[in-house]
C-alpha cells in the first residue's frame, strides 16, 4: 500500500518557500528534497535540433527529430520492495512555456515512456509533457510483468500514472516558479484507459482528459480478444477458418455496400451501425457474386458461419451481453486481429493475472474457459485497470472535461465498447445530457 500523504504537506511547504525558478542541473538536487524517495537519473539541457535517442527504451525505441531546446527531467520511485516505476518531464524554456502541463500515455502493456508523444505537445505547442513507463520495461503484447507482482499490477493499473503526475507537476512548478494554469492527459488505447481512469479515481489530477479508443472494459476486452480468435482458429471456430488473405476483399466488398448510405461516395462508412452487408455476396457460386471476390477467393457456407459469428457482440452461454464486437469496415485491420491467435495483451492478462502462473507459458483455452476467467477478472479486477466507473462526479463538479473519441473502423478495440461506456455514463446521470449540462 502506498500513501502519498506523508510526503505531500512536505513537499508543498518546500514549493511554497521556493517561488524562484530553478535552472535544469538544479532540479537533480532540488527534487530529491521536495519528493521524499525520489530517485533522479537525469536533469540536464537537450540542445536544439538535436535528435533525441532513447536508451534502454524497449516500448519505444526511435529517435525523436526536430526537437527545440528543452531541459530534460527524468527519475525513478519505489512504490514497495519489488515494484517501482520510472517517468520523464520535458520542459520547455520559460519563453516557450504556454503555461500548461500534459501527460501523455501508453499502449497496450507498453513499459516505457513515451518520448515520441511527449514531443509533440512540447515542441509544437509549448506544453511542459510528462510520460511514465507504467512500472515495468516491455514492449506493448508484453505482460510478463505481471508474474507474481501484484505491486506492479497496481502500478500499471494506475499508481505510476497518478503518482508521475503529482511529481512531474511538483517538477514543473519547480522548474518555472510558479504552478501550470491547465492539466491536461492525452493517450490513446491503454492510454485511453489511463487518462478515463485518472477522472474516474484521481478527478483532481488534470482539467481535460483526450481519451482515444480507451481500452477501459480491461478484463472483457482481453475477453473478446481471445474470443474472436477462437472463432477464427482450427480447433474452436464455429464453422470453417477464413484466411487472412480474404479480408481485403471483404473489406472492399462491405465498404462498397454501405459507403453511400451517408449520402457520399468517399470510401468511409460513416455510421457502420446502419451498415448490414449482404454477406452471400463474397459466398462461392454466388448469383449475385461481389466484383472482389472470384471462385479461388471466396468463402465456403462453413466460412460464411464463422463471418457471421465474427460480426456478433460477444455474448455469454446464457445470453448475457459481454463485449461488442468489430464493426462493418474494420476488416481491412483483421489481417492483425483476427488471424486465429490471440495478440497484445490478452493472453499474458489471463495467465498472469487471473489465473497467477508463475512463469512463462502460451495459453491454452476454450470459450467455456474464457468465459469463467472474463468472470474472474471482473470480480478480482487485478491491479484496479478497469476503467468502467460512471461516476463522473467529483471530476465533472470541479470543472473536468472529458473528451472520449473512438474511430468505427478500429479493428484492435471495437468502437462499441466507448458507445457502451457512454450510455453507462448517461444511465448514472439519469440520461442528462452531457456534452454541455454537466450535472453537479
Amino acid at each position: 500500500m502506498y500513501t502519498l500523504s506523508k510526503w505531500l504537506p512536505v513537499s508543498a511547504l518546500l514549493y511554497a518557500a521556493s517561488a524562484k525558478p530553478l535552472d535544469c542541473a538544479g532540479l537533480f538536487d532540488s527534487s530529491k528534497t521536495l519528493i521524499k524517495g525520489l530517485n533522479p537519473f537525469v536533469s540536464e539541457i537537450h540542445p536544439a535540433n538535436v535528435t533525441f535517442v532513447p536508451v534502454g527504451n524497449v516500448a519505444y525505441p526511435n529517435p525523436v527529430p526536430d526537437l527545440p531546446e528543452f531541459c530534460r527531467f527524468g527519475a525513478e520511485y519505489n512504490t514497495s520492495t519489488t515494484s517501482k516505476f520510472r517517468f520523464e518531464v520535458w520542459l520547455p524554456n520559460s519563453g516557450s512555456w504556454n503555461g500548461r502541463f500534459a501527460f501523455v500515455g501508453n499502449g497496450g502493456d507498453a513499459g516505457g515512456v513515451n518520448n515520441a508523444d511527449m514531443a509533440i505537445p512540447m515542441s509544437k505547442y509549448g506544453f511542459a509533457v510528462a510520460s511514465t513507463d507504467t512500472g515495468h520495461t516491455g514492449n506493448g503484447g508484453d505482460g510478463t510483468f505481471a508474474i507474481s507482482n501484484p505491486e506492479s499490477q497496481i502500478d500499471f493499473g494506475h499508481r505510476a500514472v497518478h503518482m508521475s503526475t503529482v511529481f512531474a507537476k511538483i517538477v514543473t512548478n519547480a522548474y518555472y516558479g510558479k504552478k501550470a494554469e491547465y492539466n491536461y492527459w492525452i493517450g490513446c488505447s491503454s492510454g485511453g484507459k489511463q487518462g478515463v481512469k485518472s477522472a474516474q479515481m484521481y478527478p483532481e489530477d488534470f482539467d481535460g482528459v483526450i481519451a482515444g479508443a480507451p481500452a477501459q472494459w480491461w478484463p472483457h476486452l482481453n475477453g473478446f480478444t481471445v474470443h474472436v480468435n477462437l472463432l477464427n482458429a482450427n480447433a474452436t471456430t464455429p464453422g470453417a477458418v477464413i484466411p487472412t488473405s480474404f479480408f481485403t476483399a471483404l473489406n472492399q466488398e462491405v465498404v462498397a455496400q454501405c459507403d453511400k448510405l451517408d449520402g457520399v461516395a468517399d470510401g468511409i462508412i460513416t455510421n457502420p451501425r446502419k451498415c448490414k452487408p449482404d454477406l452471400t455476396r463474397v459466398a462461392c457460386g454466388s448469383t449475385n457474386s461481389s466484383p472482389f471476390v472470384n471462385a479461388s477467393n471466396c468463402l465456403s457456407d462453413s466460412q460464411l458461419v464463422t463471418l457471421k459469428a465474427i460480426y456478433t457482440n460477444w455474448t455469454s452461454s446464457n445470453g448475457e451481453f459481454l463485449f461488442p464486437t468489430l464493426e462493418p469496415g474494420s476488416e481491412f485491420g483483421w489481417l492483425q486481429t483476427v488471424n486465429g491467435l490471440p495478440y497484445g495483451p490478452a493472453p499474458d492478462f489471463f495467465s498472469y493475472q487471473v489465473l497467477n502462473k508463475t512463469s512463462v507459458q502460451t495459453l491454452q483455452i476454450n470459450e467455456t474457459e474464457l468465459q469463467r476467467l472474463t468472470a474472474i477478472g471482473d470480480a478480482t479486477d487485478p491491479g484496479q485497470t478497469n476503467a468502467i466507473n460512471p461516476n463522473l462526479r467529483p471530476f465533472f463538479k470541479r470543472g473536468g472535461k472529458l473528451l472520449q473519441y473512438h474511430g468505427f473502423a478500429d479493428p484492435l478495440i471495437p468502437s462499441g465498447s466507448s458507445l457502451w461506456y457512454y450510455e453507462h455514463v448517461r444511465t448514472f446521470f439519469k440520461n442528462e445530457d452531457l456534452k454541455d449540462n454537466i450535472p453537479t
